[in-house]
């Protein structure tokens, strides 16, 4: 198997619950896959992750809830970025994702393009979806994870989940 984990950063529980209710939507009305909210912080990765996650655990403890601003929904012609929301990318979320993503950007080029998606594959006539999807301006990031992610996305599973230091 190629590729079999991403690096992804989770919304907070109340951003979780409304992107999950919005997914699912989606996946029941264009017959696409469902799969957890998150945003890639670096993409399907074929190294062992286990070795990392007391690294991902220590920057997590050090870091505190990411907020970023949504741009609008997006359809594009990419397998993995056919149906999404646009985030714009800020300092802090930049920055997380360099100290992340240090130990392992040398396993291959990655363009960082935060965006959460709300579907993937061949999505089509999505833009009656796109007016049925009110966004907030924000969405919080509060943990990272490793996530188990073969080309069947309805086999994606997180593997192991770190949560940000609350405390900061």
């Amino acid at each position: 198997m190629t590729h079999p984990w991403s690096l992804w950063l989770l919304p907070d529980a109340r951003d979780n619950g409304k992107y999950k209710s919005i997914i699912k939507k989606v996946s029941l009305r264009t017959g696409s896959s469902f799969f957890e909210p998150h945003l890639t912080l670096f993409g399907r990765i074929n190294v062992n992750p286990e070795p990392l996650s007391e690294f991902f655990k220590n920057i997590s403890n050090e870091q505190k809830r990411i907020s970023a601003k949504i741009k609008k929904v997006k359809s594009g012609t990419s397998y993995w970025k056919s149906f999404y929301i646009d985030i714009e990318n800020n300092a802090r979320l930049e920055a997380l994702q360099k100290k992340m993503t240090a130990p392992i950007n040398h396993s291959r080029d990655y363009l960082f393009d935060p965006h959460l998606s709300l579907a993937y594959g061949n999505v089509e006539k999505t833009s009656y979806l796109t007016k049925e999807i009110h966004l907030e301006k924000h969405i919080s990031f509060n943990s990272v994870a490793i996530a188990f992610v073969p080309d069947n996305v309805d086999e994606w599973k997180i593997i192991n989940k770190f949560e940000f230091n609350f405390g900061l």
